[in-house]
């Protein structure tokens, strides 16, 4: 099927806006807990007419369809009101992941050309750097979710057409400067509205999930709009605290949860964790990385619930490609190391650097089609086109192989790839050899400058409790594992992994770390 004829397909869907699914939550279900936050509950009817009058307000200072607004400031409940009401009136969201730096944050908000940002109060320290770079009107936060009184917001007239845009999400910058992600209605909730094909993963009215990762990442702005649009529940907690999370799962009956699995090994070893009523979760999805069959095991013990790994990335409106729940065996199997299968209306392709289709079982870059993808990055059209051909493809810059059942093995980003003597080294194939060794927590892998081989492979390992593995043994213990040019020629042993703001393993912090001249390494 051409991509005509896939986007005839995927118009003919029927996704509605966001904010027009919320509305209609607010006539059917009024007093049903939409979002609740710092103990606060807002009822669907509540939610919707804080979304017209902060849809109001925004007008009332000039916004106009098209125009960007920003939110700076930790998780809250204002962050759901402030993107339902740009929204409705054709705006585009802009919520900040709060962890970046405050240049960054003046960076982005320069990018965006925003006339008006709302910041909480712990970020009004941005204010005057915001303002005399771009001149952009600073509101609180706290005005999208003051109490309404007595006297009713005139509804506004919303915005019907799925192709709007509805959220733009910075990339991390992880590759070079962010990229702000323009995502349509139908990219952010397509996926939603085709759900049910999937006899695992169906949503309800009686689901609550909990978020605590920053609403600027998609993963979790896109676990609330989820909620929202099976008119469940979403509890929003300011940040991941592991004593907060143990009390508001057992507090809120939480159902659906998306942790990585950093997060879930964290809670786990929380001593409370043992005290906890965990028999209301249902599902636990995770991304980043594969969990290990050891934290599996941990985890089916004391959740007592189905486990989800998901792949995808802000260009694909988050998640597009999933391991079912029948796939982890908590002996482990290879398909466990794998992210899974693609989700409904989602295509993978693995390429060539030439672009050639790749067989089953051949490594090359992951292109995704799916109608989660993005309508492109704001104001950088050579860099849409590099990232979505015009055949529809996203080039997600990751490297990984199909095998011959369709599961998807993601093995690094291509940029990630180590080039040792030659040899091309994927660092997934060294960390998954590493992670099954009795005495390693955690482990990642990259290349560092060699003078004899160009790059070395290196892994920084962070061993189990009350172990201490010795650098040697454990590289004959990988021998037999992986192939010799693969084995690491130095292992660093440290306390804990350095993570970026999206909780994934920060290797351009372990690069610089470890980057050093180092003597040639044996063969």
């Amino acid at each position: 099927m051409d991509q005509a004829s896939k986007d005839d397909r995927w118009r003919a869907l029927a996704v509605p806006t966001f904010h027009a699914v919320v509305r209609d939550h607010a006539r059917s279900t009024p007093d049903a807990p939409a979002i609740v936050f710092a103990g606060r509950s807002t009822s669907y009817a509540e939610l919707d007419r804080l979304a017209d009058r902060g849809a109001a307000l925004m007008q009332a200072r000039g916004i106009v369809p098209g125009s960007r607004v920003l939110f700076i400031g930790r998780n809250c409940d204002a962050i759901a009101v402030f993107a339902l009401a740009a929204e409705r009136i054709g705006a585009v969201p802009v919520p900040l992941n709060w962890r970046l730096a405050p240049e960054e944050m003046v960076r982005i908000a320069a990018d965006c050309e925003t006339p008006l940002v709302f910041a909480t109060d712990a970020f009004r320290a941005l204010d005057d750097q915001i303002t005399a770079r771009i001149g952009a009107d600073i509101l609180s936060a706290d005005m999208l979710v003051a109490p309404l009184g007595d006297a009713a917001p005139d509804p506004v007239d919303l915005v019907t057409d799925p192709e709007t845009i509805a959220l733009q999400v910075y990339t991390s910058g992880t590759t070079g400067a962010p990229k702000g992600v323009m995502l349509s209605h139908r990219a952010m909730l397509g996926i939603n509205t085709v759900r049910a094909r999937l006899e695992w993963d169906r949503w309800g009215a009686d689901d609550v999930t909990l978020v605590s990762a920053p609403l600027g990442h998609i993963g979790a702005f896109g676990m609330m709009a989820r909620a929202l649009f099976f008119g469940g529940c979403c509890v929003i907690e300011e940040q991941f605290e592991v004593k907060a999370t143990l009390e508001a799962i057992e507090h809120y009956r939480v159902t659906k949860l998306a942790l990585v699995p950093t997060a879930i090994k964290m809670l786990l070893d929380h001593p409370d964790a043992v005290k906890v009523d965990f028999s209301s979760l249902d599902q636990i999805v995770y991304g980043s990385a594969p969990i290990t069959p050891d934290l599996l095991q941990r985890a089916i013990a004391a959740f007592g619930c189905r486990f989800v790994q998901s792949y995808g990335q802000t260009e694909t409106s988050g998640p597009v490609v999933a391991l079912p729940p029948g796939d982890h065996d908590p002996g482990g199997s290879r398909r466990m190391t794998g992210a899974g299968l693609p989700m409904p209306e989602t295509e993978v392709r693995i390429v060539a650097p030439g672009g050639q289709p790749l067989r089953a079982g051949e490594t090359g870059e992951i292109l995704i089609r799916s109608v989660a993808n993005m309508s492109g990055y704001w104001k950088r059209q050579s860099d849409s086109r590099a990232a979505l051909d015009s055949d529809g493809w996203v080039h997600t810059g990751d490297a990984g192989y199909l095998d011959q059942d369709g599961y998807l093995y993601v093995r690094s980003r291509v940029k990630e790839m180590i080039i040792t003597g030659a040899e091309n080294v994927y660092p997934a194939e060294v960390e998954s050899a590493f992670s099954a060794h009795p005495d390693v927590a955690e482990v990642a892998a990259i290349g560092v400058p060699d003078p004899h081989w160009g790059e070395a492979v290196v892994a920084i390992v962070v061993p189990r409790r009350g172990t201490k593995p010795e650098a040697q043994a454990m590289r004959e213990w990988a021998r037999p594992l992986i192939a010799g040019y693969k084995l690491p020629k130095t292992i660093h042993f440290v306390s804990a992994l350095p993570l970026t703001t999206t909780g994934k393993v920060d290797k351009r912090a372990l690069t610089a770390r470890f980057s050093v001249n180092l003597a040639p390494a044996p063969r």
